[in-house]
């Protein structure tokens, strides 16, 4: 996906969605959510004897995040709010399954609503 074709091929995807959405009326918001496991890869990593240095998991936030700015495009990257819950020692996936959690979906939902209303797309909603 890091080659300069693939990248230019991914955004120009992109730039043809977002003609779609236009021409159809539809307010265009991207989400970025991240696997529950990014925020433990270090770890992960380590613990097969390799080097989370040559893994990153930001590639794709910051593809789109850099799309979104140049296209005056909204995103809302639910990765911080996510991160500082798992800093403060919350769980986010259950044990045996990588999916989110009851907790982290609440978190995520909460930050959802935020995000948007910062958009101006749920004005005047409580």
């Amino acid at each position: 996906m890091r080659s300069p074709e693939r990248i230019k091929a991914f955004e120009e995807y992109l730039v043809g969605f977002e003609s779609f959405c236009q021409r159809n009326d539809i307010e265009l918001v991207y989400v970025y959510l991240p696997l529950s496991d990014s925020f433990r890869l270090d770890d992960m990593v380590r613990g097969i004897g390799g080097d989370p240095d040559d893994y990153d998991v930001s590639f794709y936030e910051d593809l789109m995040r850099s799309h979104c700015e140049r296209t005056a495009q909204g995103l809302i990257s639910v990765r911080p709010i996510l991160q500082r819950s798992f800093d403060s020692s919350q769980a986010l996936r259950f044990k045996l399954d990588p999916h989110f959690n009851a907790f982290a979906n609440r978190v995520i939902g909460n930050d959802l609503i935020r995000g948007a209303r910062q958009l101006r797309l749920l004005e005047g909603t409580q």
